[in-house]
């Protein structure tokens, strides 16, 4: 085994035990925000509950064993993946996580698909209408969608589109696929809201970047098609962290293109006749 292989192994191991504390502190601290403040018997039963009632609840979920020991059986089980049962309808949190876990996934993919899709169609179109009455509009609406919290945006959204204009579901999750979709759609929205309004933001800053280069305003001289233009300044814009734009005629110093492309992969060229060319693999 090579020093460098030993080197990985000891910092993975050191990641390893680095995350396995942060865990245990995270359910340390969980456990006695939970256990050491009030009494979850009677904040589960109501205080309206009768004595022999809450004594029982106490007795069944093991709450009525020093706090040491609840303590101990919390870690053994955490231990055994045994996260044990739900003080509420009495099943094993398992059983809840199955059933929830599902709609989590649906509810969370439709809201990353809203945000890459409007975040990419509101940051071109606006970079494209830089200084518009509509760049001006659309940056605000993503100033307000990045500063309101989600939960009021729910809120305002609920009352707006599902008790008054009835448009969606007020709550709910449907009885089968397409209805599962239709309740979740409302929800979806407002959780794309920030990631719209970031994701749009920052393309546009990396579009108008773009737009504003030499190559670019070649192309454009050279009459290459708009969508072909924004198609390739898209890619770019992507890139911009990772990759390196050079014009052809950069090729004809090795020992440049080298220093330029240190440590990147891959490249976008600007040919005579104006287009751009994708290149992966550079042989110097």
């Amino acid at each position: 085994m090579n020093a460098s292989l030993k080197q990985s192994l000891v910092k993975l191991s050191l990641r390893l035990l680095r995350s396995i504390f942060v865990v245990w502190v995270a359910m340390t601290l969980v456990f006695f925000a939970v256990l050491g403040v009030g009494d979850p018997a009677t904040a589960t039963l109501g205080p309206h509950a009768r004595a022999e009632q809450v004594e029982a609840f106490r007795v069944r979920h093991g709450l009525d064993l020093p706090l040491w020991q609840q303590y101990g059986n919390f870690v053994s089980g955490m231990a055994r993946l045994d996260l044990g049962s739900s003080w509420r309808d009495e099943r094993t949190v398992g059983e809840v996580i199955a059933v929830r876990l599902p709609r989590t996934l649906v509810l969370m993919s439709l809201a990353l698909f809203f945000e890459v899709l409007f975040g990419m169609l509101i940051g071109i179109a606006t970079s494209l209408k830089r200084g518009s009455l509509f760049d001006s509009f659309a940056m605000g609406v993503a100033f307000l969608g990045v500063s309101t919290p989600s939960f009021f945006l729910g809120l305002v959204a609920l009352h707006i589109f599902a008790a008054r204009l009835r448009l969606f579901p007020v709550g709910g999750y449907g009885v089968d696929m397409l209805d599962h979709l239709r309740h979740a759609l409302l929800p979806a929205l407002v959780l794309a809201a920030l990631g719209t309004a970031t994701y749009a933001r920052l393309l546009r800053s990396e579009m108008i970047e773009v737009l504003s280069r030499d190559h670019v305003r070649m192309a454009k001289a050279k009459g290459v098609r708009f969508r072909a233009l924004v198609r390739d300044l898209g890619k770019a814009a992507a890139w911009a962290e990772q990759g390196v734009e050079l014009a052809e005629g950069d090729l004809e110093d090795p020992e440049a293109v080298k220093r330029a492309l240190t440590g990147v992969d891959r490249a976008l060229l600007v040919m005579p006749n104006g287009e751009f060319q994708e290149r992966t693999e550079l042989a110097f």
